[in-house]
């Protein structure tokens, strides 16, 4: 470039500012790729000037990932004079970024540690939301979220297990979830009691079927009390009907008693008495702070001489509250079973060994004569359903079905480990 003149400073300072004809375009990558590009310079009459090629790699900066932290489960419950601890315990950034940590606790920020402890007697009786974050330099983050519910020291939880005849022979890994869970949520949440209402398996006669829900239920042992009753689908003689079982025709129950007897029961210290030698009838017992319990188990569709022994027990305990647990009792929509619906009840005409006391006399001859009977729990038709009567003495008898599996496919539950918790606050006088 050559002048025919002196140029000014301002003029030579121009020549050296590059803004003055330059190009500059933002390219937007959404992939972490190779990239090659060059720059052209095109005059009017199409004269064309290039840069040489030039390569560039970018990559994506990743967001931490947490892939362990503890409790296991994200629904949680802590008495108000109980501490229950929060930790991230694994928190993996592929890009070898420094990280940091913090929780909040319904939205407000409680720590800045990989872990967090949440005192249940600083925070009001209720649910509560727990998050724990893991954030990198650049923050980028992952969260894990939980929810707690702070109840009174007082209080304790008994949880209803409904048929689980279908996850045994389907989803074996289903039963042994909810088995994990409650061991692990037991001391926060004060499960004191865990009863299963019937249909264990699918086949009475299937030694397979009872070893799966055996092996599920068994870790309960030592840990917490438990028990069962058996279902129409549990006696040795369920025949298909027509590729799965339910249609008993005596009441043999060997297979049962064999995986399920009741020295189980006798041995952990908690069984009462058992109306023969077997688990067909029986109760057990348990108390809390004080207030003593008997879970008072009896076959489906009762005989006479059934109620007759379950009547004595109760006459005879007046001082303990009593939960009644029995397979066929109520049906989904609220009515006790009876004779007059065309669905499963004790007086099928198909079923001349099993026959015996539907819901409604059930009520009449054993569950309406005692002021200390107050619940009632029920399986075999699903999904769940309530009823409350009055008892001849006054007293209030609650009523609850517990069948969540809804016996198909379609329905939302299947599957899907759905139990029943009961809590109960004594200090309210309510469940």
């Amino acid at each position: 470039m050559v002048f025919n003149r002196v140029l000014g400073d301002d003029e030579i300072d121009s020549l050296y500012d590059a803004s003055v004809n330059n190009y500059k375009h933002n390219f937007e990558f959404e992939l972490p790729e190779e990239h090659s590009f060059k720059g052209y310079a095109i005059d009017s009459s199409g004269e064309k000037a290039e840069t040489e090629r030039r390569s560039v790699t970018l990559g994506f900066n990743q967001r931490p990932v947490i892939n362990n932290y503890t409790p296991k489960f994200t629904n949680q419950w802590v008495k108000d004079n109980q501490v229950l601890n929060f930790e991230v315990l694994d928190c993996l950034d592929t890009n070898g970024d420094t990280l940091r940590y913090e929780w909040k606790v319904d939205s407000v920020n409680v720590s800045t540690r990989h872990q967090f402890s949440f005192d249940g007697g600083v925070y009001t009786l209720g649910s509560h939301s727990v998050r724990g974050y893991c954030y990198d330099e650049f923050g980028n983050f992952d969260s894990e979220e939980f929810n707690v519910e702070v109840i009174r020291s007082t209080d304790f939880t008994l949880v209803v297990l409904g048929d689980r005849q279908w996850d045994t022979i389907l989803k074996p890994e289903v039963n042994d979830a909810i088995v994990d869970w409650i061991i692990n949520v037991k001391d926060y949440s004060g499960v004191e009691y865990v009863v299963q209402v019937g249909d264990l398996v699918m086949r009475g006669a299937n030694n397979w079927e009872w070893e799966r829900i055996q092996n599920s239920l068994s870790k309960l042992d030592g840990i917490v009390k438990w028990s069962a009753i058996l279902g129409n689908h549990d006696y040795d003689t369920s025949k298909p009907h027509p590729t799965y079982g339910g249609t008993p025709t005596d009441r043999t129950s060997y297979k049962y008693n064999t995986y399920f007897d009741i020295s189980r029961y006798q041995n952990y210290g908690y069984l009462g008495n058992s109306m023969g030698v077997d688990a067909d009838n029986y109760y057990t017992l348990f108390d809390v702070n004080g207030i003593e319990f008997m879970v008072m188990h009896y076959e489906m569709c009762p005989s006479d001489s059934t109620l007759s022994w379950v009547n004595n027990v109760i006459a005879n305990n007046p001082n303990k509250k009593v939960i009644v647990v029995t397979h066929i009792q109520l049906y989904s929509d609220g009515e006790w079973v009876n004779n007059t619906k065309q669905v499963y009840h004790c007086n099928t005409a198909s079923n001349p060994r099993v026959r015996g006391n539907n819901g409604d006399k059930q009520f009449e001859k054993t569950l309406s004569k005692y002021t200390n009977i107050f619940l009632v729990l029920s399986g075999h038709v699903g999904d769940g359903a309530y009823r409350t009567d009055t008892g001849i003495n006054g007293n209030k008898v609650h009523q609850i079905v517990t069948d969540f599996q809804g016996g198909d496919s379609p329905n939302p539950r299947f599957h899907d480990g759905w139990i029943r918790i009961l809590r109960f606050s004594p200090e309210e006088d309510k469940i």
